[in-house]
């Protein structure tokens, strides 16, 4: 079941990168290409590239039998979240929709956070990963 999932979201999510591609270099000619919309689009592209690299894993689990080892696809998955996480935050202070600058508070404020949800969520990976490894682990000591 797995498989076939990442498959359709390799599929949409090239199409997606596709698109934005074509609609960054309009932007480009027009001067419109803000550090907002690369943002965007360094988010969908880790985004993609954690789901082929999982898609990787899936198949390579199907055909041999080893794995699945999906710790490198989550980590670009993760980056992607908290990309995008960024942008939705910088998107809501109205950088540049609304301002071409932050102030120091709120610029601090956000790098404060995004420091801090870095480092939960590093943590809480750390902690999923030896919490699946002992679960996994008792099943083969009983």
């Amino acid at each position: 079941m797995i498989p076939p999932v990442l498959l359709a979201q390799i599929l949409l999510y090239t199409f997606l990168l596709l698109a934005i591609f074509i609609c960054g270099l309009e932007l480009k000619t027009r001067d419109l290409y803000h550090c907002t919309y690369r943002l965007f689009t360094v988010s969908a592209m880790l985004q993609w590239s954690g789901v082929l690299l999982n898609s990787v894993t899936w198949a390579k689990y199907a055909v041999s039998g080893i794995g699945p080892f999906t710790i490198f696809g989550g980590c670009f998955i993760g980056a992607s979240e908290i990309a995008f996480l960024l942008l939705l935050l910088l998107m809501a202070k109205g950088y540049t929709i609304t301002r071409a600058r932050l102030s120091t508070a709120s610029t601090v404020k956000i790098t404060v956070f995004i420091n801090l949800y870095i480092v939960v969520f590093i943590s809480l990976y750390i902690y999923q990963a030896e919490v699946s490894f002992l679960v996994l682990d008792s099943h083969f000591t009983v």
